[in-house]
C-alpha cells in the first residue's frame, strides 16, 4: 500500500484459506473419499518460526498434504520471476487483480 510498505493481504490469506478448506471438505464428503481436512492459522506469521511452533505442538503430525496461499505484489520480484528463494513448492499458480478505490491497512 502506498506509504505503508509491507501489506501482504492478511484478509486474502484468511478468506482464501477458509474457502479452500470448505471446498476440499465438501469434495471429500461428496465423493465419499476418506480423509480429514484441517484448517490451521499460523501464529507469528510475520516472523520466522510460526509454523515451527505448530510442528512442535503436533499440528502436522498426521498431515499428508499442506496448502498455503500468500499474495504479493509483482513489484517485490523482478520481471518474470515467481515466489521466494526460501520457499519450496511442488506447484505454483499465479493470478492478478486490479484494485480500484482507496487503499487501507487494518
Amino acid at each position: 500500500l502506498p506509504d505503508i510498505g509491507h501489506a501482504c493481504g492478511h484478509n486474502l490469506i484468511a478468506t482464501t484459506s477458509l474457502g479452500v478448506f470448505l471446498a476440499v471438505a465438501e469434495a471429500l464428503e461428496e465423493s465419499n473419499l476418506p480423509g480429514r481436512v484441517r484448517l490451521l492459522g499460523t501464529p507469528a506469521e510475520e516472523t520466522i518460526g510460526g509454523k515451527i511452533t505448530l510442528i512442535k505442538a503436533g499440528a502436522y503430525s498426521d498431515v499428508d498434504a499442506c496448502l498455503m496461499m500468500h499474495p504479493t505484489s509483482s513489484s517485490h520480484f523482478p520481471d518474470h520471476s515467481l515466489g521466494d528463494a526460501f520457499d519450496k513448492t511442488l506447484a505454483t499458480s499465479t493470478s492478478s487483480a486490479t484494485f480500484r478505490g482507496k487503499s487501507a491497512h487494518a
